[in-house]
């Protein structure tokens, strides 16, 4: 499970390379005038959505055909039984974020020392945020050693080794994934987790793309995304 969970983690650089050499040797359809008329409405409303503006789930109805509406509505349910599934944190999780809190504190405060010129303070707090930092590494492989299944709350694992990017400050130390933190790695149940004008962009774009090129079998990228959260789920069950 962990060389899986480690896959899914890795950057998708030849996959999107193989899929942009795919794409550009498509051949594109020749449109109707209705469909130019689609293709530009459909364009229009994903420009919106990717500005920043909303697009009403009826004019989204009425642009996308019946399954492809359908999909953005089944995409939209499983992205709410996601969230719904992960909104009690387990009580391992609840304390490595009161760690991780007292941890930042004292790094924070050392921080300050150090901007007013404080050396010897900044010194001593700096040394014990290092230490909260180590105590807080050692209880995250604790948990995870005794429930694997922990790791899908959290955005990325530890990693000592001299190219690692685990180091004894906020921004290098696994967070939970449900964090509003700017330091979150993108992993773990993260990277499966979508906001409702994403999906919406997903869909369109698979719209879009049906619609200007020549039919090819593929998937939404939000069911794929689906798929392989199923997937990692399935792996940690086999552990329990």
């Amino acid at each position: 499970m962990s060389e899986w969970y480690d896959n899914q983690k890795k950057p998708n650089t030849d996959w999107r390379k193989k899929l942009a050499e795919r794409m550009a040797a498509r051949k594109r359809r020749n449109l109707t005038k209705n469909e130019k008329k689609r293709l530009e409405k459909l364009e229009g409303m994903c420009h919106q959505l990717k500005r920043g503006k909303n697009v009403q789930n009826r004019q989204l109805k009425h642009w996308l055909t019946e399954n492809e509406y359908k999909e953005f509505e089944e995409s939209w349910k499983q992205q709410k039984e996601i969230r719904a599934e992960y909104t009690e944190k387990p009580s391992e999780v609840v304390e490595y974020e009161e760690k991780l809190s007292k941890a930042i504190f004292t790094y924070n405060r050392a921080e300050g020392y150090r901007r007013k010129g404080k050396s010897k303070s900044a010194r001593e707090m700096g040394q014990k945020a290092d230490v909260q930092f180590e105590r807080l590494l050692e209880y995250f492989e604790e948990i995870i050693a005794a429930d694997l299944s922990l790791q899908t709350w959290f955005d990325s694992g530890v990693d000592l080794t001299p190219n690692g990017d685990t180091t004894l400050s906020p921004q290098g130390v696994p967070r939970v994934v449900t964090s509003r933190s700017l330091d979150l790695q993108h992993g773990g149940l993260s990277s499966f987790i979508s906001s409702k004008k994403e999906v919406k962009i997903e869909s369109l774009e698979h719209a879009i793309d049906k619609l200007k090129y020549e039919s090819e079998s593929s998937e939404p990228s939000s069911n794929n995304d689906t798929k392989r959260l199923r997937e990692f789920l399935e792996s940690i069950n086999d552990f329990e």
